[in-house]
């Protein structure tokens, strides 16, 4: 059985929308001490001293596996990771030089990194992971074996190594050696 419907009573509708209207504009126009006191916080949450960075800041980094060593790298380091990538090899290069890749158009070194770090070269050429990183020649890749994770690293985290190295900040003790990269590729043998 159909419904009788009420006639729409626009007039009151009309009332109830100009009532809102007023109310709305009541709303916005803020009373001046209102104002004033959102001033006043702003103002003072603006000129408090800001926090001195702290030597503890904690700072991310990436951690990698190298012939089953693990090894980390500050994230501010890395341009980008490029995974499985295609590495063509340089006739008559330094074994250090793993090959060079195709990253947007340029050509760009890639390091052998088990051999940088004194670890024995692996034979195979298994597809890996290439760190792209920032150099101040250009940036310059590192070839990895595997990506774990990335963490979290302060001061309090790593101590400086047992034996002197000049591209190791430090040892995690968890075992993860967190690398100076400008260090590791500034020894690379060129020939």
């Amino acid at each position: 059985m159909p419904t009788a419907r009420t006639p729409t009573n626009w007039a009151s509708i009309h009332e109830r929308m100009r009532q809102s209207e007023l109310e709305l504009e009541k709303g916005l126009a803020n009373d001046p001490r209102y104002v004033r006191k959102i001033c006043d916080l702003r103002a003072a949450r603006l000129a408090r001293p800001a926090a001195p960075a702290s030597a503890e800041a904690a700072c991310p980094v990436l951690v990698f596996v190298v012939n089953a060593e693990r090894y980390a790298v500050e994230l501010q380091q890395i341009i980008e990771v490029i995974a499985h990538p295609s590495i063509t090899p340089l006739p008559g290069s330094p074994r250090e030089l793993y090959g060079v890749i195709n990253v947007h158009g340029e050509i760009r070194p890639v390091w052998n990194t088990a051999l940088l770090l004194g670890l024995a070269e692996l034979d195979d050429r298994a597809p890996g992971h290439v760190l792209l990183l920032r150099r101040p020649e250009g940036p310059s890749g590192l070839r990895i074996d595997e990506i774990q994770q990335i963490r979290l690293l302060g001061p309090a985290d790593w101590q400086a190594p047992a034996e002197r190295s000049s591209f190791a900040k430090g040892i995690t003790t968890d075992m993860i050696t967190l690398l100076e990269t400008h260090a590791l590729l500034r020894e690379e043998p060129l020939g």
